[in-house]
């Protein structure tokens, strides 16, 4: 795993234990402030972190595997972004959302 993504695995996991707060991950982890922020603002554009709350309810489904953690992973590294549905989130690649108003 690269680095980058290294980190922001563990920015997503102590955000789950400790909530978003910027300043706390970043501390917590060593991790430069602007770095963690921007993980913050992607997360929270998707409507997966709140200025209180960390959504993690998806991380795992009925296995063993952690797929909904990986989905955060990809959105928190700006790959995709979460759409909220009727069910939880869709995610779409980053570039396919879009604000256009016909």
């Amino acid at each position: 795993m690269k680095r980058k993504t290294h980190n922001t695995a563990l920015i997503l996991l102590v955000a789950a234990l400790l909530g978003p707060n910027v300043l706390l991950i970043a501390q917590e982890l060593d991790l430069d402030y602007a770095f963690v922020e921007k993980i913050r603002n992607r997360m929270t554009a998707s409507g997966l972190w709140s200025t209180d709350t960390v959504y993690t309810e998806d991380w795992v489904y009925e296995g063993p595997f952690l797929d909904g953690f990986f989905e955060q992973l990809a959105v928190a590294e700006g790959l995709v972004t979460a759409v909220p549905s009727s069910d939880g989130f869709d995610y779409l690649p980053a570039r396919e959302r879009s604000t256009f108003v016909m």
